[in-house]
């Protein structure tokens, strides 16, 4: 279901406990933590296409979150090991050829698949790991992703503002993504210099009409 391309997935529970009981050989509450379940799967994780200047999809990037993303401390953290078990079981079950037509994906992992921690689940052949703006930038986050670019794994920085920290990441991405919508017009030029400099590919992000469109486009 999460493969096809529709924008709308139909998913049917059992209702009347006589199936949940004889034919499902479940208790009623096991039957609502599988509907649960189904419904979280699909509501938190998603697919979003990556378009070239001409507007043809040339990969894709997969998003997920769990209920805590975004939440700081003790919640995020259990927010990360829920998107961290979300993202294993997904490719567990679909394999990446399945989700990406045979695209280049990019994929948002958490902390604990780019230190290490956990074993990212995927070969590294198209595949470009995704650094957001909220991971904190440290020697165990640079150690792992020397580790996954020496493995062939391709890095993406994402929403890249020109701050310090992720500018020490410049020159380990492949890929710089640059939110068009959150950097004030008259520093995306000198953001868009920058982050050529360091030989990534750009890519623009929440473009919102078209002439920031062709504005996009003419910066490169």
């Amino acid at each position: 279901l999460v493969a096809a391309e529709t924008p709308v997935v139909t998913i049917f529970g059992k209702s009347w406990l006589l199936h949940v009981t004889q034919v499902l050989g479940a208790t009623p509450a096991q039957n609502l933590d599988m509907i649960a379940d189904s419904v979280g799967f699909i509501a938190d994780h998603g697919r979003e296409a990556i378009y070239d200047a001409e507007r043809r999809i040339v990969s894709y990037e997969l998003l997920f979150r769990s209920a805590a993303h975004g939440v700081d401390d003790e919640v995020g953290v259990a927010g990360d090991q829920a998107t961290s078990q979300l993202i294993a079981s997904t490719f567990g079950t679909f394999g990446i050829d399945a989700m990406s037509n045979g695209r280049p994906v990019f994929i948002n992992f958490t902390r604990a698949f780019v230190t290490g921690v956990i074993p990212i689940p995927v070969e590294p052949d198209n595949v470009v790991i995704e650094i957001v703006e909220r991971m904190a930038v440290d020697h165990e986050l640079l150690l792992g992703l020397r580790n996954l670019a020496e493995t062939g794994y391709r890095i993406a920085l994402k929403g890249y503002r020109g701050d310090v920290a992720h500018g020490v990441l410049l020159g380990m991405a492949d890929f710089v993504s640059i939110d068009v919508a959150e950097v004030p017009a008259g520093m995306l030029s000198s953001l868009v210099d920058t982050a050529r400099a360091s030989g990534a590919t750009l890519l623009a992000t929440d473009i919102a009409d078209a002439a920031t469109m062709q504005r996009c486009v003419a910066l490169g």
